[in-house]
């Protein structure tokens, strides 16, 4: 018994198998993460305008993927102590390590994921791992702490209520062994079970089963966006800050003493005349993969690949009555890359934008640009959703709508 808790919650036990009182675990986890969730709209609504009902609980919705992700991470060595096969499971010593672990892991979490609640006022953004770039200097972090304790005591009120369920929720930790004779039958049952659990696991903190999916990151919280400030109601701190862990920030360097020096030096703003009047003719923007200009038959009329055909019958037609341009320069080097670069004009860094601790910064790209002159915009793939990000990253950059292989049948 946990120190604290009277013998009053003796009937909340439940008395399941390993597996059993596992997934109720991770299941109870997942609501309070929604609950928190809820809390974190309500402590901001003000930063959250307009917000109705399907548009909450499409965030509701797709918040699940984050937290199951979130609760699979910190509670990694909760799982593995549990569907390890062997006896000692279920020793009151074992058992009692789980708990506290459990409790313990999961309080920090929960503390992370409701001091956002607050940070988030100031930052309108989720806490990242660049927030200890941001304190690294701070003499007085002590007093800090306290005094947020302090001003947003119902922050705290909130997080004690969690912590009260993860209590009664750790409390439930009472395994009781299997009535199996055969050991074998046993370790051999147990070992397939573990090995199935981890399979799950790997599912799970990827964010799904497809060979497609890539592990989910931040920036897919935009697929679940209507606007742009919805990404981080979508989000949980835990996962951002466990998914930024490895994620390179780009260090400010300043070359130039003033912004006059460096722009006496280059200035790429062009500020067009506003002469000629504005035509809505239609826009279409075609992005190959892993394509270059020795495919392209207009590029190579030139004679310098013998008895040449070229692929591109197609482009070919169009490059011949249009202005193009024979020599360009890359803006990307991946294919996830590809989005950012072509209508955003954002260039490959040291880790790609998707992925990256900016990727839910708002995108003024081509996309944005083009509704506000009136226009209905639409991005195309042919891929199974979920491919290298791209469904997020055209919520995010502006696309009113995003089709799939399969309904747009390509």
């Amino acid at each position: 018994m946990l120190p604290g808790i009277g013998t009053s919650w003796q009937s909340i036990r439940w008395r399941h198998s390993v597996y059993g009182t596992l997934a109720l675990l991770l299941l109870a986890l997942m609501v309070l993460y929604s609950f928190s969730r809820l809390g974190f709209y309500l402590f901001n609504t003000s930063f959250f305008p307009e917000m109705t009902s399907g548009r909450l609980l499409t965030i509701l919705w797709g918040g699940l993927r984050f937290d199951l992700a979130a609760v699979l991470y910190s509670n990694v060595l909760v799982v593995l102590l549990l569907i390890v096969p062997l006896n000692i499971r279920f020793r009151p010593g074992y058992q009692m390590l789980v708990k506290w672990i459990f409790i313990v892991v999961n309080g920090i979490m929960f503390a992370i994921n409701t001091a956002d609640f607050i940070y988030y006022r100031f930052t309108l953004r989720r806490t990242t791992l660049t927030v200890l770039d941001q304190f690294e200097n701070e003499q007085n972090l002590a007093l800090l702490f306290g005094r947020f304790l302090i001003d947003y005591w119902y922050a705290v009120l909130f997080w004690l209520f969690l912590m009260v369920a993860l209590v009664v929720l750790g409390r439930s930790i009472r395994l009781e062994g299997p009535h199996v004779k055969s050991k074998w039958l046993l370790y051999g049952g147990g070992t397939g079970l573990m090995l199935l659990s981890i399979g799950l696991f790997v599912g799970g903190v990827r964010g799904g089963f497809a060979n497609s999916t890539r592990p989910i990151t931040i920036s897919n919280a935009a697929a679940y966006a209507t606007q742009p400030q919805d990404v981080h109601l979508v989000l949980n701190t835990p996962f951002a800050l466990m998914r930024t862990a490895r994620a390179n920030v780009i260090r400010k360097v300043e070359y130039f003493a003033t912004e006059e020096e460096l722009n006496s030096v280059f200035n790429p703003v062009v500020v067009p005349s506003d002469s000629a009047e504005f035509r809505p003719m239609n826009v279409v923007v075609i992005i190959l993969e892993s394509f270059s200009k020795e495919f392209v038959g207009a590029f190579n009329r030139d004679g310098s690949i013998p008895n040449y055909q070229g692929y591109t019958p197609f482009l070919d037609s169009l490059l011949s009555v249009s202005r193009s341009y024979r020599y360009s320069m890359a803006n990307g080097r991946k294919s996830i890359d590809a989005m950012p670069s072509v209508l955003a004009s954002i260039p490959s860094i040291e880790v790609p934008f998707v992925l990256s601790h900016y990727s839910n910064n708002p995108v003024n790209g081509m996309a944005e640009l083009l509704h506000r002159k009136g226009y209905y915009t639409a991005f195309f793939h042919g891929a199974p959703n979920g491919s290298m990000g791209f469904a997020a990253f055209a919520n995010m950059s502006g696309f009113q709508h995003y089709f799939i292989r399969k309904r747009c049948r390509l």
